[in-house]
């Protein structure tokens, strides 16, 4: 008989320091549960707070005309310069990037991208247009454009 007492005392031990262990994470979880509610909350409410001030704020003439003058200094840059650069000097290159979907030797392989590079003329001088200047370009434009449509 002091056999099965000594297995009861000893398995109600574990058993009791398990689920002590269980309840307190249990209660732990509850906690960061409360606190990753409050957070979003105040989150929230300050995202909330950033955009009410964004409704209200009335920009400048000087604001408008800053983003009227970086489009279209953007625009001349990437459009209008190489089109009249090589009619008024005769030594410029015209080098324009764009991507390229290239399928991999390998069938289990994806696709991949790569940059090919189109030379226009035969100049000393290049203009290298890169795919990145025209995602720039764009960007710029249709942000430009989208907030003249919105306000319309």
């Amino acid at each position: 008989m002091g056999t099965f007492e000594l297995i009861n005392a000893i398995s109600s031990l574990v058993l009791g320091g398990i689920m002590t262990v269980w309840s307190q994470s249990i209660k732990d979880r509850a906690e960061r549960e409360k606190l990753a509610l409050q957070i979003a909350l105040e989150r929230h409410q300050a995202t909330e707070t950033s955009q009410i001030k964004a409704r209200e704020f009335q920009g400048s003439s000087g604001f408008h005309m800053t983003r009227r003058a970086i489009a279209l200094i953007v625009v001349i840059a990437v459009v209008l310069l190489p089109i009249l650069l090589p009619a008024i000097y005769s030594d410029i290159t015209i080098i324009i990037g764009y991507y390229d979907t290239t399928q991999s030797i390998w069938p289990w392989l994806n696709t991949y991208e790569s940059i090919h590079w189109i030379a226009a003329g035969s100049g000393t001088r290049p203009i290298v247009i890169s795919p990145v200047m025209n995602n720039i370009l764009i960007t710029i434009i249709g942000m430009f454009f989208g907030n003249q449509m919105v306000k319309r």
